[in-house]
């Protein structure tokens, strides 16, 4: 299984998310996993996990989605970042991946830290292409991010917002703090 999670791009420290090892920090957290399982039996929409606090498990909750569906399905994780890499890398090579049409087209998406901008005119045009042909096609997403909601809505733009208001089966907001630092020997494990 893990191999597999690599292949679709999750990264190595995240490759042991499952949701049953996702730490509820907080009661209203049990939430997360109820919204979080109840996305994995539906299978069309949006899902995002949302928190302005960094380290608190909204990659994890990803991550762990991607795992229940690969059995079942194609699955990419990626984060906004790389999806901006990967569109300028065609610019200059058209032999490199079309990251629109992967993404549009994966059967099930995680699209991680959305809202973290590196600027330029391609971005939003991209992203909301992206997006919006998953929305056409009911394929489930889910989006990680930092954002407010108001701060969201301006990152993905009127009409996009538009748009998910209707598919966005459910919005959830991770409540607890980061918990990094108390992981790193966890995390220095080899």
């Amino acid at each position: 299984v893990r191999e597999a999670m690599k292949l679709s791009g999750v990264p190595e420290n995240l490759t042991h998310a499952t949701l049953d090892n996702w730490v509820v920090q907080v009661p209203q957290d049990q939430m997360v996993l109820t919204k979080a399982r109840e996305f994995m039996a539906h299978q069309s929409g949006f899902l995002v996990v949302a928190s302005p606090e960094f380290g608190n498990g909204k990659s994890h909750i990803a991550a762990a989605l991607i795992r229940a569906r690969l059995t079942a399905m194609k699955a990419r994780f990626i984060t906004q970042a790389e999806v901006i890499r990967n569109l300028r890398r065609k610019y200059d090579d058209s032999r490199a991946e079309d990251v629109i049409r992967t993404l549009s087209n994966v059967p099930f998406l995680a699209l991680d830290d959305f809202g973290v901008s590196a600027g330029g005119r391609d971005e939003q045009p991209a992203l909301y292409e992206i997006l919006s042909d998953r929305y056409a096609d009911k394929r489930p997403t889910v989006l990680t991010t930092n954002l407010s909601p108001d701060q969201f809505r301006g990152a993905i733009g009127a009409r996009m917002a538009s748009r998910l208001r209707e598919a966005t089966f459910a919005w959830i907001d991770v409540q607890g703090s980061g918990f990094r630092s108390g992981n790193r020997q966890t995390y220095l494990k080899r």
